[in-house]
């Protein structure tokens, strides 16, 4: 009820104060939530052992070349001896024979699970144990299928084989085909290790990860194919969100998809009900949904990544790009302005707010893969400025080309893939250029849990005196104005 209630105080009131105050109000109930249930201890589990148990995937994906798929599951039935690991989550990789399972649809698996609460010698297991998984399924096979997937989830597998097959159309080499399809689909089977390693190591392979910025393009594309046939704010609205909860169905919806198309719902459904869309009350109703659902989400590196990144663009990156357009105020004054300097200028602008994005993004990320990954790369920013654009060009020519498959157009798929060809190409030069500078990766060894605290709250509080300075630069731009036109 204390959740519900503090939701409903964020969408009555508007101010930034409420907000802030509500999702902190949230995190502490998570966090409280947490205590209070205290997970399983299973070092009883001893080695690994081969258990039989029920779960249900929350993801689920891929490797077809091998028949394994892998993820994250919540274990619903153990043997009486286990019973203490029921209702917690689980990491698995599991062998399927000719059926793949879809998220929520109950397996029985055989697998090797252990416990990896004090395991700290792997790094993927470490990985997990920071994630508050702390039971991992390995050599693992699917027994039974208890649950048969619904008929929507049929129609979307069908529907998930025309995309994959109109991105192959027309591209010829498998390393761009591997590129366009992780893009559109987040599936990164057909990626080759060199080139995961070179986007992990780079800082980039949030590309592949279907997220707001994926989310953001195709509803931008959407958008503005309904503005030109003339429709309402409000009735733009409603179509928008329809396609890209049917998009997300398709592809397979993950955490992160699912966040980034909550915090879309909100700004979207403010325009249905007639109010103006704001991207902080959108991301903050979004957040504290989320930890009502499931408060323990709260320290999984996914939601910190999706609204730490989300948080520091909106504080920062929003008030940077606003303070530098305010020091330029005379490029605002375009109407005396030739072509070639109108072009110009929208390219110089476009750069400045790419960077401030990358910066405000990677001001909230790098502590976060320090803390989580141990790493982090000096040229994220300069890679991510390059990626950006060039990855936006990937998923709006790739959108046109699903929306031609979802109608088996297969003939105009393949000639919309072909203008991929240069973004992917020049994706895959800057890779190769970075390579010669190792990415710019840099190891930390110490471990620094935690730090992502310290870095959101010095997010807000740069977020908070660009707003100050901008304000002030505001008042003496408007003295400017009325004194040249006096």
């Amino acid at each position: 009820m204390a959740c519900l209630l503090a939701v409903f105080m964020s969408v009555i009131f508007r101010g930034t104060v409420c907000y802030i105050f509500s999702f902190a109000f949230l995190y502490l109930v998570g966090v409280a939530y947490i205590n209070t249930h205290e997970l399983a201890d299973c070092s009883g589990l001893g080695r690994p052992r081969s258990i039989t148990l029920t779960i249900q995937p929350d993801t689920v994906n891929e490797k077809t070349s091998e028949n394994v798929v892998y993820g994250y599951a919540r274990v619903l039935e153990a043997p009486k001896r286990y019973g203490k690991i029921v209702g917690h989550r689980m990491y698995f990789i599991l062998k399927y024979d000719e059926v793949i399972p879809a998220r929520g649809q109950k397996l029985q698996i055989s697998a090797q699970v252990e416990y990896v609460g004090r395991r700290k010698s792997k790094p993927f297991l470490k990985f997990l144990r920071k994630n508050h998984v702390f039971l991992y399924g390995s050599n693992g096979k699917i027994e039974k299928y208890l649950s048969e997937k619904s008929w929507f989830d049929r129609i979307c597998e069908r529907y998930r084989e025309k995309f994959f097959h109109a991105l192959r159309c027309g591209v010829g080499d498998r390393g761009n085909i591997g590129i366009i399809t992780a893009m559109l689909t987040g599936s990164k089977h057909m990626l080759s290790n060199t080139q995961k390693n070179d986007f992990c190591n780079t800082g980039t392979a949030h590309v592949f990860a279907i997220s707001g910025f994926h989310i953001g393009v195709i509803a931008l594309f959407f958008d503005w194919f309904f503005r030109l046939l003339r429709l309402s704010r409000r009735m733009r609205a409603l179509p928008v969100i329809a396609i890209l909860f049917v998009y997300l169905s398709v592809i397979g919806p993950t955490p992160a998809s699912m966040r980034a198309y909550a915090t879309l719902f909100f700004y979207y459904a403010a325009a249905i009900f007639g109010r103006q869309s704001s991207a902080f009350s959108s991301f903050a109703n979004s957040a504290a949904v989320n930890v009502c659902c499931e408060p323990e989400s709260v320290f999984n590196v996914s939601f910190l990544l999706s609204y730490g990144i989300v948080f520091g663009i909106i504080c920062v990156g929003a008030n940077l790009n606003r303070l530098l357009r305010s020091l330029k105020l005379r490029n605002r004054r375009l109407c005396g302005h030739t072509f070639a300097e109108r072009i110009r200028n929208c390219i110089y602008w476009g750069v400045v707010e790419n960077f401030c994005t990358a910066f405000a993004a990677n001001m909230a990320s790098i502590p976060l893969s320090v803390e989580f990954f141990g790493n982090f790369s000096y040229l994220t920013i300069l890679l991510n400025i390059v990626f950006v654009p060039l990855a936006s060009i990937i998923i709006f020519v790739g959108g046109v080309s699903l929306l031609f498959g979802a109608f088996n157009m297969f003939a105009l798929c393949a000639i919309v893939n072909k203008l991929t060809v240069i973004p992917i190409f020049l994706i895959n030069f800057t890779l190769n250029c970075s390579r010669k500078f190792g990415h710019g990766l840099i190891n930390v060894p110490y471990s620094l849990d935690g730090i992502w605290i310290p870095a959101l709250i010095l997010t807000a509080v740069v977020g908070w005196c660009l707003t100050k300075i901008n304000d002030k630069i505001k008042t003496v731009n408007e003295r400017v104005i009325v004194r040249y036109n006096l």
